[in-house]
């Protein structure tokens, strides 16, 4: 029987162990988007933007997330760089934000069946 303290203690020892968590979790995100997606009021639903608003918002979260853990985080805040690490953390804000929108453009610019099904809903 594995205890907790073992997985506990081969999440912080074994990177394989730790990559093999996130590899899951962030599947696990990707198909909860699909699943959300598919399942929702989304004008979206029934075309490819589907799935590729799923692989975007995980993406995006993904280098979010990694972004601000592995660069952002102990580069300022650990070593307690207050205002520089501010300023770069509005600088990555607006960063994760424009990658936001930007994705999404593309997806409904690009993707012609996407946008024709985005119109018959928009108001404009």
């Amino acid at each position: 029987m594995i205890r907790r303290k073992d997985i506990v203690e081969k999440t912080y020892t074994d990177i394989r162990f730790r990559i093999a968590l996130h590899l899951l979790f962030w599947v696990l995100l990707l198909a909860s988007y699909y699943y959300f997606n598919t399942i929702s009021f989304n004008p979206a639903k029934g075309t490819p933007a589907t799935y590729l608003l799923a692989v975007h918002n995980a993406v995006t979260i993904a280098a979010a997330y990694y972004s601000l853990m592995y660069f952002i985080w102990p580069r300022f805040f650990a070593r307690k760089r207050w205002g520089t690490g501010i300023l770069v953390f509005v600088g990555w804000v607006i960063a994760i934000a424009t990658l936001v929108s930007w994705g999404d453009w593309l997806i409904f610019n690009r993707c012609a069946s996407c946008g024709e099904r985005l119109a018959i809903y928009s108001l404009d």
